[in-house]
């Protein structure tokens, strides 16, 4: 009932007087979608991805004071509950396990809430830009900063690919993919006034002071470097397409790690081989989305690779995936 009265809000805003009380039914929006059990939730979320999108209702909703608490539960759901074990207690765990009786229906049900959710954050990025992005970025930097606190740690021989400091990443790597469509949306929606110019100066250099940090932490973890390399070239491509030094950092990043294989721990050697393969897909996609400025430092490039292939450590793969890399360049 209520996702069909909120729809028709969406529909007939403009028909509504104006003394309505809106902000109180979406007041009760937002209790319901904080459900713990997801198909409750679900009717509800899907109405926000509407109500957020339209022209009037979206800026007005944005600016309501429960804002942050609908970023917050977007964020906060997009970690892969299908991963989590099965003695996990989480609630919503326990009620999807409740709620839905096949595993394939709990993962199409997964990708579809998962879905909404980054609609969701696209929208409110989109309607607040700045305010958004700090939320979005500091909640990442509090987590990488504290992700095996209370954790055990990580151990080669009993290495799991669903560990939860794996889930916590992908999550909040996921939010700020979603987040940075949103900052697509707002860069390219309108003509710029000179204020929202700034804005996005210092929202860029924020950025790229975020990454710089990123790069330096490390991580031992090979699907955890993988899913923030995936991250770097992302913000590179997009938001910091105008601003090569973060992506040549990035790329710097990619020829110079390269972990090496630990065939006698299976699980462990797997995640080795699949952050190999992705930094040479990542490879790739920066030479495809960015040439001109790879253009211009092309002679350096060539000959790193040149005198990597010269050192015989790379295996026929690597060769063939650097020279591809040229290629695409050219």
């Amino acid at each position: 009932m209520l996702c069909s009265v909120g729809n028709y809000l969406d529909r007939r805003f403009g028909a509504i007087p104006p003394q309505t009380n809106v902000q109180g039914f979406l007041e009760l929006l937002m209790l319901v979608v904080q459900s713990q059990s997801l198909v409750v939730s679900i009717p509800v979320l899907l109405t926000w991805t509407r109500l957020l999108s339209h022209r009037a209702l979206g800026p007005a909703a944005a600016e309501m004071p429960f804002i942050v608490n609908l970023l917050e539960l977007c964020c906060s759901r997009l970690i892969r509950y299908e991963s989590f074990p099965e003695d996990t207690d989480d609630p919503v765990y326990v009620l999807l396990i409740e709620d839905t009786d096949t595993i394939p229906e709990r993962h199409a049900f997964l990708g579809n809430y998962r879905r909404y959710c980054c609609s969701v954050i696209e929208s409110i990025v989109h309607l607040k830009m700045s305010d958004a992005f700090s939320h979005i970025l500091g909640r990442a930097e509090r987590a990488l900063n504290t992700l095996y606190e209370g954790q055990p740690p990580l151990n080669a021989a009993d290495y799991s690919k669903t560990s939860l400091p794996v889930l916590t990443v992908d999550a909040h790597a996921t939010v700020i993919e979603a987040a940075l469509k949103g900052y697509d949306k707002w860069r390219t929606s309108r003509s710029r006034t000179a204020e929202e110019k700034q804005q996005a100066t210092a929202v860029e250099e924020y950025f790229e002071k975020w990454c710089g940090q990123l790069l330096e932490m490390q991580f031992e973890d090979p699907l955890i470097r993988k899913r923030i390399l995936q991250l770097l070239v992302t913000f590179s491509t997009r938001a910091l397409d105008s601003n090569p030094a973060i992506m040549l950092r990035v790329l710097e990043h990619i020829l110079m790690t390269w972990p090496a294989l630990q065939p006698e721990h299976r699980l462990f050697n797997d995640a080795i081989r699949d952050l190999q393969t992705e930094s040479m897909v990542e490879l790739q996609r920066l030479a495809s989305k960015m040439p001109d400025p790879l253009l211009d430092v092309y002679d350096q490039l060539e000959a790193k690779v040149q005198e990597m292939i010269a050192s015989g450590t790379l295996d026929e793969k690597r060769q063939v995936a650097y020279q591809s890399f040229l290629f695409i360049i050219m």
